[in-house]
């Protein structure tokens, strides 16, 4: 009985191992560009629970210096419904920031001015939102983790009258 119990206690360790060990092609050594990853790295969006003509693509984190307390989050939202969608907020769990605000951008003079954007945001019918560096964006604040390129993190859409969408989103490089 010890002799199978240890024989099963191997083989435990040798599939966890391999399964926590990263993956590598041995195909190919070459390492991809960060523009590569930026291009490549997508959102994973579950499409089959968002209201039909409502999509979200695009989405991702901009990666941050280690120590930032700010970072900023980017994803672009299609209305092809015959109504406005409110997106009333965003969140993301407190081990990735402490708050999440929906910003926008204007000038002030000559300095540009970011504001919190308190009601969310429209998207009308038939349209598009972008929220995008330079304007529309999402900003995590009192960041409790790093935003380093290849990382993946949970970001909830809350919107007014449609379920929210939670999507995994890449930490990109921009």
């Amino acid at each position: 009985m010890s002799r199978l119990l240890c024989s099963i206690s191997i083989l435990l360790v040798v599939t966890l191992a391999a399964a926590c060990s990263p993956h590598q092609e041995s195909h190919s050594h070459a390492q991809p560009s960060p523009q590569h990853h930026a291009q490549q790295a997508t959102a994973v969006v579950d499409m089959s629970t968002l209201p039909e003509g409502l999509t979200l693509s695009d989405a991702r984190i901009r990666a941050a210096f280690s120590g930032a307390t700010t970072g900023a989050a980017y994803v672009t939202i299609n209305n092809n419904t015959e109504d406005d969608v409110h997106l009333t907020s965003v969140s993301v769990s407190e081990d990735i920031a402490m708050k999440v605000e929906i910003h926008d951008m204007r000038m002030d003079g000559e300095m540009m001015q970011m504001f919190e954007l308190e009601d969310g945001v429209i998207i009308p019918a038939k349209s598009q939102l972008q929220l995008r560096p330079g304007g529309k964006h999402i900003m995590l604040m009192g960041l409790a983790t790093e935003l380093s390129e290849g990382k993946s993190l949970e970001m909830t859409l809350k919107f007014a009258q449609h379920p929210a969408q939670t999507i995994l989103v890449p930490v990109v490089r921009m």
